[in-house]
């Protein structure tokens, strides 16, 4: 795994409860995953993942931004969070240990209510 830093995140540790953003093709689409991972990630006190395959045409772009990802494919046993449950689990619904969030969060009605928290981490 690429360390360098994701600002304001946790870094992932094995031991560690997670929550896995796997990456889609779409720079732009990656964005609303990665900012709903890190709300769900800061909602239940976990580490944030960010995953690709090994052939993700943005890694560069990810080192730029300075944000640690794992090259990896899915979890077979990781829990998934999706567009439909997304909201019950940010509002409190306990997750399992390792989940993996799919899919692609453009939807403003998951981001209205945490504006001001998604505006401290943009530079």
């Amino acid at each position: 795994m690429i360390r360098t830093h994701l600002s304001n995140a946790r870094l992932h540790f094995k031991n560690r409860k997670s929550i896995i953003v796997r990456l889609t093709n779409g720079f732009g689409n990656n964005l609303f995953q990665i900012m709903a991972g890190r709300l769900l990630a800061n909602a239940h006190d976990r580490s944030l993942v960010l995953r690709c395959p090994s052939d993700y045409y943005a890694l560069n772009d990810l080192r730029l931004l300075g944000m640690d990802y794992e090259i990896g494919g899915p979890s077979p046993k990781a829990y998934e969070i999706n567009e439909s449950n997304y909201l019950n689990h940010l509002n409190g619904e306990a997750l399992p240990r390792e989940c993996i969030l799919r899919g692609y969060f453009e939807d403003f009605n998951f981001f209205i209510r945490d504006q001001k928290l998604l505006k401290s981490w943009l530079p």
